[in-house]
């Protein structure tokens, strides 16, 4: 469990420093933000200005990525659009960072497009999620992404490079620009870490060819989160707004699919590794799920058989039927528990599909 997220609300705007002691922190962390925002700013004019070298890969590149430190859904929106590039008939990468991963080599091939070569640890936990929801997709990871890239075009047949949070891996040219930002908060609390959760002044938005609020349930909701980021965007740029919803579950022991409307029996112990583990949380509220409690872990944790054991017995002490957890976790899990472990899949609803899709097709080929 994390003391981050137990600052989340802060950070993400949900609420103001009200104790002398928040306030304190954040006077102290305040100016370590505007220098963070500064050095990345530098940087972005130096690439822009040319200053600062480029990679530009041999193949069109659609990068996908957002202003703040996780919570917006760039995993889910990598599948949709990995399943959007398929459907026109095109063959795409996925590559990324691998955040978390244990491997250490240069290049680590997580799928090859037809099935899934390695698992967690040695694997980042986002890229076998993707690997296992795209099994004809190759999904590669490496620190350096421009070899990555490389790699891939050398080794498999693929049109097109689909970078996973790349919005601020300004070192590799891209055609279209995807930035994600979360409809309920676009710019968090406003600050840059440490005393938000920005990674840029806002006005890097201006970057973005499209941008998309995700977690955006309503009309009301969209226009309330364009008007908060309207003195930070070129009017142009088109808006597009988009949906997490559950799919279907299935159990990670037996991996048998059950339909949304067949959910768990009883009551069950929810527990996550996410940058923004409420979400999770209000999720299974939205499906009706009695919770008896709740469990979070830092974002990408590695979970080992005392957690899972932990686990088991904190569920069996809080009198739960069930543990359910997200398909990021599942994938890092072997479970041999009698009492289930239930995984909730999460896919993305885009409104106004067939003008994005348009849209990505006319940028491609320019």
């Amino acid at each position: 469990m994390s003391r981050f997220n137990a600052l989340l609300p802060l950070l993400d705007g949900r609420r103001t420093p009200s104790t002398w002691a928040e306030k304190s922190l954040f006077a102290l962390l305040g100016p370590l933000g505007q220098l963070h925002g500064l050095i990345q700013k530098i940087r972005a004019f130096g690439y822009a200005h040319n200053w600062l070298e480029r990679y530009h890969p041999p193949r069109p590149v659609i990068s996908i990525g957002n202003l703040t430190t996780g919570g917006t859904g760039k995993t889910p929106m990598t599948a949709f659009m990995a399943s959007l590039l398929l459907e026109m008939g095109l063959k795409p990468v996925i590559i990324s960072r691998g955040y978390g991963q244990g491997s250490k080599a240069a290049i680590t091939v997580v799928s090859d497009g037809e099935k899934r070569l390695i698992s967690p640890p040695e694997a980042a936990d986002e890229a076998c999620l993707l690997a296992d929801r795209l099994p004809t997709v190759p999904v590669l990871t490496g620190p350096k992404r421009s070899a990555v890239i490389q790699a891939a075009v050398d080794q498999f047949d693929v049109d097109i490079i689909l970078l996973d949070d790349a919005y601020q891996h300004l070192a590799v040219d891209r055609d279209i620009n995807i930035l994600l930002m979360d409809a309920s908060h676009p710019l968090a609390n406003g600050r840059l870490l440490p005393a938000g959760l920005l990674r840029e002044f806002p006005s890097a938005s201006k970057r973005a060819d499209i941008i998309i609020f995700t977690r955006c349930p309503s009309e009301q909701r969209f226009a309330q989160a364009k008007k908060q980021i309207s003195a930070w965007i070129t009017p142009s740029t088109p808006i597009f707004q988009a949906l997490h919803k559950p799919s279907h579950w299935y159990q990670r022991k037996s991996g048998q699919n059950h339909k949304m409307n067949s959910a768990p029996k009883g009551t069950g112990l929810a527990f996550c590794g996410l940058a923004s583990p409420e979400v999770f949380w209000k999720t299974l509220q939205q499906q009706q799920i009695p919770l008896a409690d709740t469990l979070s872990f830092t974002d990408h944790h590695n979970f080992n058989k005392n957690d899972l054991s932990r686990l088991e017995q904190h569920a069996q002490a809080a009198g739960a039927d069930f543990l359910v957890c997200t398909e990021k976790d599942a994938v890092k899990i072997e479970w041999q528990s009698d009492l289930p472990l239930y995984v909730l899949t999460i896919d993305l609803s885009l409104d106004q599909r067939d003008r994005f899709y348009t849209l990505c097709s006319t940028m491609i080929r320019k």
